[in-house]
């Protein structure tokens, strides 16, 4: 409705309303992952006043109707069901559905490895949490509020292809870098590449289809949910189970 009554109309302003909605998704053109709803908010402003302009003409043109006080009423009462639909979505669907995307787990794993620093030398993190966790060496520099100046003197952020994370280490923290290497990655070592005496946090699939696999020292679920988004290992589990099926190879970082 608002776009219709935008062209029949024609108010002032008109041209920049098109011409932002236009130009606006050229901002998020070159990124990955798109769409994206984040990296089209610049298109919000536009479609507000769309949908305000459409909402302000449908008022007026029902006033014409004899029955317009029922018209009126009954499009606020839609108004007001679709805005409590979308606080119910939002507060209780949304944290627990999409908590995934928004990468929960982080500030629980971080509390946990920090809690653990003084009885494990390094935490080593499987490769499929480097790129599916959405570069997870950014949350735990965050988290634990570390000086940028020594990470930057440290070597900073290695890159590969695509931007993805290729960073080796930093602190007590190892991030296994096999997915920069593309046609490699299916075929990444899961028994081998462990220092001993260390935790290793790997995703959920990495470990699911082994039989026998010894059990997680930890896990972190999403939010309000029974679903895994960490699964903490020993590394010297994994390392005993390597050689216990003859597939162990002394290749410790």
């Amino acid at each position: 409705a608002g776009i219709y009554f935008l062209i029949r109309h024609k108010p002032s302003g008109k041209g920049i309303v098109f011409l932002w909605l236009i130009l606006a998704p050229l901002v998020a053109a070159p990124t990955t992952s798109t769409p994206h709803a984040s990296r089209s908010i610049l298109m919000l402003p536009m479609l507000q006043v769309i949908t305000a302009f459409g909402l302000y003409y449908l008022i007026i043109f029902f006033k014409k109707f004899r029955a317009k006080n029922i018209l009126i009423y009954t499009l606020c009462g839609l108004f007001t069901l679709n805005f409590l639909f979308y606080l119910h979505q939002y507060h209780v669907h949304y944290q627990k559905e999409f908590s995934f995307y928004w990468q929960y787990g982080y500030e629980e794993l971080n509390s946990y490895l920090n809690s653990q620093r003084v009885n494990y030398d390094k935490f080593i993190f499987m490769p499929k949490i480097t790129e599916i966790g959405d570069h997870a060496h950014i949350f735990l520099l965050f988290l634990n509020a570390y000086d940028p100046q020594k990470y930057l003197d440290n070597g900073g952020t290695k890159l590969c292809d695509f931007g993805l994370t290729g960073r080796y280490s930093y602190d007590q923290y190892i991030f296994r870098t096999e997915v920069c290497n593309f046609k490699n990655r299916d075929q990444i070592d899961i028994f081998n590449g462990f220092r001993p005496n260390s935790l290793v946090v790997a995703n959920p699939s990495d470990y699911i289809d082994v039989i026998g696999f010894p059990t997680p020292n930890k896990v972190i679920y999403l939010y309000n949910s029974d679903k895994p988004v960490f699964m903490i290992y020993k590394s010297n589990d994994i390392i005993d189970y390597a050689k216990r099926f003859g597939v162990y190879k002394d290749t410790s970082e």
